[in-house]
């Protein structure tokens, strides 16, 4: 079983509570989950260390300044351990075997990259609607619309590392 780093950047922690649990309560074990903070309120700072206290494989990382959520990613990048990188909004949140059939279904199809429909809700957890992904992706399809949720997507750390950050 192949380690998986998550990688959650933080400015606003509204949703963070849920966003971490669904990460954390993954039925795929073999996880690391690695928080970027980018914001500079202290309080709300204290409450992502309440949040995460005694979890297991859990980073959190504090950012000097805000940066942004590509750059604090970037930085989760550089710490992640993991052969296989996954992204989590921290307004978004996963299902419970998200990881488990996405790392399956990228082993069993020899995948270096790949992403999921995903349902859009709103701040009262009802549904709103939902994207479905496309089965094949090309660049062409890229260029006229990009519906990637970056908070489906799992990639290989080796790909990525091939790239500059």
């Amino acid at each position: 079983m192949n380690l998986v780093s998550i990688i959650i950047p933080v400015y606003n922690i509204t949703f963070f509570r849920e966003a971490f649990i669904s990460a954390y309560n993954q039925s795929y074990k073999k996880k690391e989950i690695i928080i970027i903070y980018d914001n500079n309120k202290k309080k709300d700072l204290e409450i992502i260390n309440k949040i995460i206290y005694k979890k297991k494989n859990t980073k959190l990382i504090n950012n000097k300044k805000n940066i942004g959520a590509g750059f604090s990613r970037n930085i989760g990048i550089k710490y992640a351990k993991g052969s296989f990188l996954a992204f989590l909004d921290s307004d978004d949140r996963w299902s419970k075997d998200k990881l488990k059939i996405q790392i399956k279904f990228m082993k069993d199809e020899k995948l270096n990259f790949t992403h999921t429909s995903y349902n859009i809700i709103d701040e009262k957890n009802k549904l709103i609607g939902n994207q479905i992904a496309n089965k094949i992706l090309t660049y062409n399809n890229l260029l006229n619309s990009c519906d990637i949720g970056l908070s489906t997507v799992v990639i290989k750390k080796k790909i990525l590392l091939k790239q500059k950050l």
